[in-house]
């Protein structure tokens, strides 16, 4: 009896197993389809251009920057940069030691050497060396405080005075002995000759002075320096001088920036609000992985050596006042090289892909501290996005 169940048993299964290899039509017990549901899927969505993009003027502080390692002067981007330099001449000192006095003094020449750290000149580009009529200080505010606009510099040209760049490293301003003399007749025996040096108008024209400020070792010889030929009675001899005071400050010109152009900078306060393109077709579901900001920079009209920087979520009321910054991106840096990569914070993309934040941009404002004047310009910006979806169930 044994026997015949085991053959019994072995005939049934092979019975059901012949059933199951024949037959295509039955349906599998498991459920049909299920080894081809939509088991997710990681997207990747390069470069999102910009659906709009500008800059505005955020606060307005033409501060003199005097008393810092560098000295501007130059027009680039809509802004302008001025400098102011004082020297003196101890014309008493100098004749007593050639046993003469005051009056015995004569100069041959006086000439200024101005030591670059960077320059960046359009063909032709020269300064003009003007006098200036208003008082100045290293420290001091040029901004009208009932009209909130930069206030303008009295000064006129001086005859005869000339600055022209030498090689790439020295800007030399001759003066005419004249305006020396001028001087003496304020203060005969330590008399105080100042100047202000000014671009010529042409755009994207910009020098880099060293500052008497200057601390580096290549700074340091390298410090503006008046240079005196003088005679006194059969005694020749050259008087050398460091600056007592130099400053530049920045203002707008033609309005600042082009409306167009994409511009971060401090000093006079700008900063730009990128609205990038999302694509309508992103699953309402999806989840952000990641997001990141590319930014490719014109470094020849731009001028920073690092330039800190944060991204705030923009949300605009009715009035330009009104609108709301949320920071989004602690503060990091943007160095000058020619595309910068940047991560971005990838809740805000989720926030715009949901709908519980408003798809009105981000902004780029630059961190104000220290005071200075440095800017970049945004030739280009975009979004790199890599989102996923859930598998189906």
């Amino acid at each position: 009896r044994k026997g015949k169940m085991r053959w019994f048993k072995s005939w049934y299964l092979m019975l059901w197993v012949a059933l199951l290899g024949c037959s295509t039509e039955k349906t599998n017990p498991v459920g049909n389809g299920f080894i081809s549901r939509d088991p997710g899927q990681v997207v990747t969505l390069p470069s999102l251009g910009l659906q709009s993009g500008g800059s505005f003027q955020e606060i307005l502080l033409p501060i003199i920057t005097g008393q810092r390692e560098e000295i501007l002067i130059g027009q680039m981007n809509g802004f302008q940069f001025q400098s102011l330099f004082r020297f003196r001449v101890p014309v008493d000192s100098l004749a007593q030691l050639a046993g003469g006095h005051a009056a015995d003094f004569v100069a041959d020449a006086v000439s200024i050497n101005l030591g670059l750290r960077d320059e960046r000149l359009v063909q032709q580009s020269q300064v003009v060396i003007l006098e200036p009529n208003d008082a100045w200080g290293e420290i001091q505010s040029f901004v009208d405080s009932l009209t909130r606009s930069e206030r303008d510099f009295a000064a006129v040209p001086i005859p005869g005075a000339i600055g022209q760049v030498k090689g790439d490293s020295t800007l030399v301003v001759e003066l005419p002995v004249s305006y020396l003399d001028a001087a003496r007749g304020i203060n005969a025996t330590a008399p105080q000759i100042e100047f202000m040096v000014a671009p010529d108008g042409l755009d994207a024209f910009l020098l880099d002075v060293v500052s008497r400020e200057g601390q580096t070792i290549a700074a340091i010889g390298r410090r503006p320096l008046l240079v005196v030929p003088y005679r006194v009675g059969s005694v020749t001899d050259t008087f050398r001088a460091p600056a007592v005071a130099d400053t530049y400050w920045g203002k707008r010109v033609d309005g600042g920036p082009r409306k167009d152009q994409l511009i971060v900078s401090k000093g006079i306060f700008y900063s730009s609000i990128l609205n990038f393109e999302m694509p309508t077709n992103i699953p309402r579901g999806a989840t952000v992985n990641s997001a990141q900001l590319e930014l490719d920079l014109d470094l020849d009209h731009s001028y920073f050596t690092a330039l800190p920087f944060e991204l705030y979520h923009v949300e605009f009321r009715t009035a330009q006042l009104d609108t709301i910054y949320t920071l989004y991106n602690t503060q990091t840096e943007i160095n000058p090289t020619a595309t910068a990569k940047f991560v971005f914070n990838q809740s805000l993309v989720q926030a715009w892909i949901t709908g519980a934040q408003i798809n009105q941009g981000v902004a780029i404002r630059a961190v104000g501290v220290p005071i200075d004047f440095t800017w970049l310009v945004i030739k280009d910006a975009r979004l790199n996005v890599i989102y996923s979806t859930a598998p189906e169930l």
